[in-house]
Formats: C-alpha cells, sequence, structure tokens
C-alpha cells in the first residue's frame, strides 16, 4: 500500500513539473530581427504552380497504367492464343488427364470410379 502511495505522489509532481513548463516555454523565444535578410528559395517555393503540377502527374500517370493494362490484356490474349494452339497440335491429345499425370495404362475410369485390372502377380 505505500508503494502504490508512493508512486502515485512520484507521478502527481512530475506531473506538476511537466505543466509548469509547458506554462513557461512560450515566454522563451527567438526575439524578431528586425534586418533580416528576405529569404529568395522560400519565395520562389511560393511561386511556384505545385497544384498544376500535381494534377498533371496524376493525370500522366493514370493515362501510362491504362495504356500499360491494354499492353498486358494484350500480352494475355497472345500468350491464350499460343496455349490453344499447343493443346490443339498436342499428339496425345486424346488421352485419359489420369494418363498424363502418370498413373498407370492400367487403370481405366468407368463412370467416375476407377477400376484396377487384376495381375497375375498377386495370386
Amino acid at each position: 500500500m505505500y508503494n502504490f502511495i508512493l508512486q502515485t505522489i512520484i507521478m502527481a509532481s512530475l506531473a506538476v513539473i511537466i505543466y509548469l513548463f509547458a506554462r513557461a516555454i512560450p515566454r522563451v523565444g527567438d526575439p524578431a530581427f528586425a534586418g533580416r535578410d528576405r529569404d529568395y528559395v522560400a519565395d520562389l517555393l511560393d511561386r511556384l504552380p505545385l497544384e498544376k503540377a500535381d494534377a498533371f502527374v496524376t493525370m500522366a500517370l493514370e493515362k501510362l497504367l491504362r495504356k500499360l493494362k491494354v499492353v498486358v490484356l494484350k500480352f494475355d490474349n497472345i500468350l491464350t492464343r499460343h496455349l490453344h494452339g499447343l493443346r490443339s497440335e498436342a499428339p496425345g491429345k486424346n488421352l485419359n488427364v489420369g494418363q498424363l499425370f502418370g498413373q498407370p495404362a492400367s487403370e481405366t475410369k468407368e463412370g467416375g470410379v476407377e477400376k484396377q485390372e487384376k495381375s497375375d502377380t498377386l495370386k
């Protein structure tokens, strides 16, 4: 219980110190210099039409992305035609899918159920 009370007092005193610092900070500041030179770089940056440049970059990026999308879609169409051409030119196009993936030729599909022929070695 004493530990809790001590921690509460320490936190409250820390809060008071931070509050006093926050009130004193606005009084401390740099005095304004009367003979300050003009800041030409800041004036130049203020005169630049950044909104127009941003709109131009956004529009150009949008056009570029649309053209890139068209190129990608054309490339996709070319690949699809090439794949269909390969499928029609394949020498074993009448093979079952099971035979293509390494199933033995002795297995046949009838009505969705695979039947395996009995071999003489299992006697």
